[in-house]
């Protein structure tokens, strides 16, 4: 196994020139407007946002080094001077576009975050509110270059202030794009022993990880999963449940629940191309110690091809909701869109 050694990297920057261009992530956009933006770095404060960028979107051909990363405004919207800390974490080695993103910020990282900067008061000029594309107007230097051996980043970058604040700052500009057509799912039925025994699925786009999970709200169940062809509608006598999918593949692996909520994940692998606008039905089943049994709903699901090179976590505070940037969770997912940062 190689180790990109620290004294590999102190040689890779020390060659590198003395000024470096600056680029963007997402890649290509140094001269072009964002067609989105984003509330939560400095329009909303306290606030944390955490975007993930896959290769695609950064553009990188080999290691990168990070020396500072930059903010710039939305075009036309105003925004007054203040002064706040901020505090920016980067990493590279191990991060993912994921079609589900984790509520704590550190499952998105890598295995070599750092704290790129840390807190530190940042003056943060007036906006004027100018068309774009606007000139960079916030810059948060490393306290040491990062370097980037992989061509995904993470870019998490938390806002401090005295207060709560809404609309001091500005939004800052960012961009959306996603490319071909979700899939979904949709229940039908009712659940059976409790009735809120609910069953849900995520990753139903092609080359993403199909996962089924439920809630049996019960310690100790083993819960089964099953895929099937087709809905049905048929009542077991010796359970008074009802069957809602037929079944064609048992998830080899039942669970055994371990919380209050009777949680239960099955992952059912990585869904192949071609599949777009097939539909499947699955189901759960439960059943504990004393041998009583507990049946979800019906789900259906339908694979779509949808696909995104970059989306953001985030969180803020709001009116009378406070939120601490250290220790609170990300609440808001913006699949498909993230901050434009300029890379130097």
């Amino acid at each position: 196994m190689r180790v990109f050694s620290s004294l590999a990297a102190a040689g890779l920057i020390a060659s590198m020139a003395i000024s470096q261009t600056m680029t963007t992530v997402p890649a290509g956009l140094e001269k072009t407007e964002g067609n989105s933006y984003h509330w939560a770095t400095l329009y909303y404060t306290n606030s944390r946002i955490q975007n993930i960028y896959g290769a695609k979107a950064t553009g990188f051909k080999g290691p990168k080094v990070i020396k500072s990363i930059s903010l710039r405004p939305d075009e036309k919207p105003i925004g007054k001077a203040f002064s706040a800390k901020m505090q920016v974490w980067l990493s590279s080695n191990g991060v993912a576009v994921r079609p589900v993103l984790y509520a704590d910020w550190n499952m998105q990282h890598g295995k070599d975050k750092v704290v790129f900067m840390a807190k530190k008061t940042v003056n943060i000029p007036a906006v004027t509110g100018s068309t774009g594309p606007v000139p960079f107007h916030v810059t948060l230097k490393g306290d040491k270059p990062f370097v980037a051996i992989k061509p995904e980043l993470c870019i998490d970058v938390a806002v401090y202030t005295p207060t709560s604040t809404k609309a001091v700052g500005t939004y800052v500009d960012a961009n959306y794009s996603k490319t071909g057509t979700s899939g979904g799912s949709l229940t039908y039925g009712t659940p059976c022993n409790p009735t809120n025994f609910y069953n849900y699925a995520r990753g139903f786009n092609e080359g993403n990880t199909l996962e089924v999970y439920g809630y049996s709200r019960n310690v100790g169940d083993f819960v089964f999963c099953w895929v099937g062809a087709g809905r049905a509608n048929i009542t077991l006598p010796w359970t008074g449940c009802t069957l809602y999918s037929k079944p064609i593949i048992m998830h080899p692996v039942p669970v055994k629940t371990t919380a209050t909520s009777g949680l239960a994940l099955f992952n059912w692998g990585k869904v192949p191309a071609g599949m777009k606008g097939v539909k499947v039905t699955s189901q759960m089943a439960a059943v504990d110690a004393k041998g009583t049994f507990r049946w979800s709903r019906g789900l259906e699901i339908k694979i779509g091809d949808q696909s995104w090179d970059y989306q953001s976590l985030y969180n803020y505070a709001l009116g009378s909701i406070t939120f601490n940037p250290d220790k609170d969770l990300g609440k808001y997912i913006a699949t498909g869109k993230a901050t434009i940062y300029g890379i130097q």
